[in-house]
């Protein structure tokens, strides 16, 4: 079973993160070999087959490291969170957040619902007596 299954639904808001051990593009990959663009092309792919979008992540674009230095360190984006439209339009002001690595090779992601301060108009109620 993989994920494209798993949405059911492709209208009802929806919302994937963690580790996809993949990445986009060379700009994602920081030392190392160079990435295999077949492998990049595939997971874009896989993107768009889902129509996701992707929730920008401060803190940090590479989310995980071999914890080496010098010329043995490779970074990379690995964890990520996918949305689709349902989800930003119940969610519009999300925010991702990349805290610092400390026990793990990964940085953890955070994602806040933010209120975006929209004041929405009472819903009418009418009582019957």
């Amino acid at each position: 079973m993989t994920i494209a299954n798993l949405r059911g639904n492709k209208e009802e808001p929806w919302c994937t993160m963690g580790d996809f051990n993949a990445i986009r593009n060379q700009a994602e990959k920081r030392g190392g070999n160079p990435v295999d663009m077949n492998q990049c092309s595939i997971f874009e792919n896989w993107i768009d087959t889902c129509k996701f979008c992707e929730l920008y992540i401060s803190g940090g674009n590479l989310t995980w490291s071999n914890r080496r230095t010098g010329e043995d360190c490779i970074q990379e984006k690995l964890d990520r969170c996918f949305f689709n439209t349902g989800w930003n339009d119940v969610f519009p002001f999300a925010q991702g957040l990349a805290l610092p690595a400390i026990q793990s090779d990964h940085n953890p992601i955070i994602v806040r619902l933010v209120d975006g301060g929209i004041k929405r108009r009472p819903t009418f109620k009418f009582e019957s007596k």
